[in-house]
């Protein structure tokens, strides 16, 4: 997949809209919003992060992924300025 290549590369900014495309179609895929989760924490999107890490551990994410997708959502939620949590 283009978007775990350009990750890879660290292309984030373009990761993280072919990730953005491939959930848009592909809803109930785990690893791609995991990948997507962990693009924008990479770009300290932390809100966006926490989204949807959230959403790829709800959908049950491979087990090699899952464990990193925990420890990245936890430091997202804790980038988070209390003013902007609900």
């Amino acid at each position: 997949m283009l978007g775990i290549l350009s990750y890879r590369r660290k292309l984030y900014p373009r990761s993280v809209e072919l990730f953005k495309e491939a959930s848009a179609k592909r809803k109930d895929d785990g690893e791609i919003l995991y990948y997507l989760g962990e693009t924008q924490y990479q770009l300290q999107q932390w809100s966006e992060c926490k989204a949807a890490l959230e959403k790829a551990l709800l959908l049950k994410v491979p087990a090699a992924i899952a464990d990193p997708a925990k420890r990245t959502l936890a430091q997202c939620a804790d980038n988070i300025p209390e003013s902007a949590q609900p």
